[in-house]
């Protein structure tokens, strides 16, 4: 009776210390936490690793990571004691934390978390470029834009550089540092086409092969370590800005209602989205209008009687991203209907009376070139006096020319003088 008493305080007290440790075990820290957390990078690849000592038979230990990313987290977890990760996925101007705790999935036990923060940036505060951005033009080149920092110098002399994923992305990890980007300048290119202002570069512009491959970029000044560097990531083909627009027609149709028509290049038109803006010059009401996978556009014009401008702009048509419009196109005016209707009036006059006056210009022209091309023959007759000379002249090769002179006609003058003295007439008898 004894025994069987002794083996049933024996069986309620390991319950009472099963309970006791499970409890314990729930509120303390049962697993280890992770240690010498480390990071090594190169432009595209960030690499954690750390250690731990967790040996636990009752469960399989799985480690959470959290990345921190602008207002959403990156987290994952696994058993592996290590985590990698593109730079595409970081901002990398900003303090990068790593979060990282060991856990039991079996019976929830958690270990404390060990972070890393690590900043790639040095430099006086203020100073990197602002308003950063990069757009694949027209399918030609890439074209960067930027402004200077708030607190740059008045003569800092910004630099692009950009690495190639396939060139660069199998290179050694290495120790990150506030100047990083200098280790790998070997595989860097750099831009040379840049645009200034006011004696600073704002903008720079270069090809490339393959749209498809990633790029990161960096934009400092080299020559002044007081300047903050500016990291960025692309894909070229997912930046993709048209040019402008080109508006090939504008005409009015029945009904107060407007056709146009435009060309986007160098896409088809079942690949592009365009939106129109219809401005009232009258009142200054401004219409929107969009138009997806068609270059041309039927308008109904609320008002016919007043002038309006249209102008466009077009990006790449895509459900699975969002790219940047292209600039305006040229703004194009259409005038009132009833100035329509007014020079359809004129027309309807002056092409009659053009055509009059052409036509009469054009006889007038013509009959003065067939005198110069074709003068008239004189007549043959007329040389060779009358008709005997003619014969003549065919029968014996010769003829007299002349004109038979016409017969003189004499007439008598009779002077009659009365003489005026005696000598004068007894001499002249």
């Amino acid at each position: 009776m004894g025994s069987k008493n002794s083996w049933l305080d024996h069986f309620v007290l390991g319950i009472w210390l099963s309970t006791i440790l499970t409890a314990g075990s729930t509120q303390g820290e049962l697993l280890p936490t992770p240690t010498n957390v480390t990071l090594k990078m190169n432009m595209f690849t960030l690499h954690w690793e750390w250690e731990s000592n967790n040996i636990n038979p009752v469960c399989e230990v799985k480690y959470n990571r959290a990345i921190s990313k602008p207002n959403n987290p990156k987290m994952c977890r696994n058993k592996l004691l290590f985590q990698d990760e593109d730079t595409k996925e970081i901002d990398l101007n900003v303090w990068i934390n790593f979060t990282v705790y060991s856990e039991c999935p079996q019976n929830g036990l958690k270990s404390k978390e060990t972070q890393l923060s690590t900043l790639l940036v040095s430099g006086n505060p203020n100073t990197a470029v602002r308003n950063f951005n990069c757009v694949w033009h027209n399918m030609e080149y890439i074209n960067c834009t930027w402004l200077p920092g708030e607190k740059a110098t008045p003569k800092v002399n910004y630099t692009l550089v950009y690495w190639l994923q396939n060139e660069s992305s199998k290179e050694k990890l290495k120790v990150p540092h506030s100047r990083l980007f200098m280790d790998f300048l070997g595989t860097a290119k750099h831009c040379h086409q840049y645009k200034y202002k006011e004696g600073i570069p704002v903008g720079c512009h270069f090809k490339i092969l393959n749209e498809k491959e990633e790029l990161q970029l960096v934009v400092t000044d080299f020559s002044n370590e007081n300047i903050e560097p500016f990291y960025s990531w692309m894909i070229p083909k997912e930046i993709l800005q048209l040019s402008a627009p080109n508006i090939t027609n504008i005409s009015r149709m029945v009904k107060d209602t407007i056709y146009v028509s435009w060309n986007v290049t160098p896409l088809k038109p079942r690949q592009s989205k365009s939106e129109l803006l219809l401005t009232n010059l009258n009142n200054g009401k401004v219409n929107k209008y969009e138009e997806t996978r068609n270059n041309s556009k039927e308008i109904l014009l609320g008002d016919p009687d007043a002038t309006y401008t249209i102008k466009i702009r077009s990006k790449k048509h895509d459900m699975y991203g969002d790219f940047p419009w292209s600039e305006w196109s040229e703004e194009k005016t259409i005038s009132a209907e009833y100035k329509f209707r007014t020079m359809n009036i004129i027309l309807a006059v002056l092409i009659p009376i053009s055509v009059t006056i052409l036509t009469v210009i054009a006889v007038v022209c013509i009959k003065r070139c067939i005198l110069c091309i074709l003068p008239p023959i004189p007549d043959p007759g007329k040389p060779f006096g009358d008709l005997d000379n003619l014969q003549q002249l065919l029968r014996f090769k010769y003829a007299n020319v002349w004109n038979t002179p016409p017969n003189d006609e004499i007439c008598s003058v009779i002077f009659v003088e009365s003489p005026t003295c005696s000598t004068c007439s007894s001499s002249l008898e």
